[in-house]
């Protein structure tokens, strides 16, 4: 993902810990919330999978939105999103 250098001062604030772990999903998020997204239902992208990715005992980033693979980061993540969407209003308008 590539995003603004501005749109990640913006609203990379909050000292949560957790949150590097599922930064990825945090500023997506937050990207799609602010500008809007669009759906592109092919595949675009091969993702290699082998012994020592890091994530090979985990659930994909789309499955885990999805479900509740996140353990309640994903709800937490939201109302962290929220949070700063409230506190940076002005800056964020």
């Amino acid at each position: 993902m590539m995003f603004r250098r501005a749109f990640v001062d913006l609203v990379l604030v909050p000292p949560d810990h957790d949150l590097r772990l599922y930064v990825d999903f945090y500023l997506s998020t937050f990207a799609a919330l602010l500008t809007g997204v669009i759906a592109i239902h092919e595949a675009l992208y091969a993702y290699r999978m082998h012994g020592r990715n890091s994530t090979r005992t985990r659930p994909c980033w789309a499955a885990a939105t999805l479900d509740t693979g996140m353990g309640g980061r994903r709800t937490a993540t939201l109302q962290l999103i929220r949070s700063v969407m409230q506190s940076e209003a002005e800056a964020i308008s």
